[in-house]
């Protein structure tokens, strides 16, 4: 039966290195080296930078919505309108894709973050005892 870190690694050696078409160089490296618990590390900051940006955009996006709702109450034109609704739909589906992304990432990556911890540590005594020992 496999345990938690070799199925871990498994899954990074399977699953993640085939999709990793989209990765830096960083990643990648990682990823070939073995080093998962940096490669999660690091996911987890490419998350907040996302979270970071999109939040930027909705900002910039709140502005041009409420512009264009001001200049279509100002001239009374439909393209403002249009525009403005436009606008209003695409950050609203942004904001959407980008917190579904980022918890995804957050939490699976803290996941393994845990569970290559719990095992370090468990590992940890046993190397240390047998040291000793000798």
């Amino acid at each position: 039966m496999m345990d938690t870190r070799e199925a871990l690694i498994d899954f990074f050696e399977n699953d993640v290195k085939s999709s990793s078409e989209f990765f830096f160089y960083k990643d990648k490296q990682l990823l070939k080296q073995g080093k998962y618990a940096e490669y999660a590390k690091e996911q987890m900051k490419k998350a907040n930078n996302i979270a970071l940006s999109v939040s930027a955009a909705v900002f910039y996006a709140i502005y041009y919505v409420t512009t264009s709702f001001i200049e279509y109450g100002a001239n009374g034109e439909v393209e403002y309108l249009i525009m403005g609704l436009v606008a209003l739909v695409f950050s609203m589906l942004t904001v959407f894709w980008a917190a579904r992304e980022y918890y995804t990432i957050k939490s699976s990556m803290t996941l393994f973050l845990k569970i290559f911890d719990e095992e370090e540590t468990q590992e940890a005594p046993v190397s240390e005892s047998s040291s000793a020992a000798i």
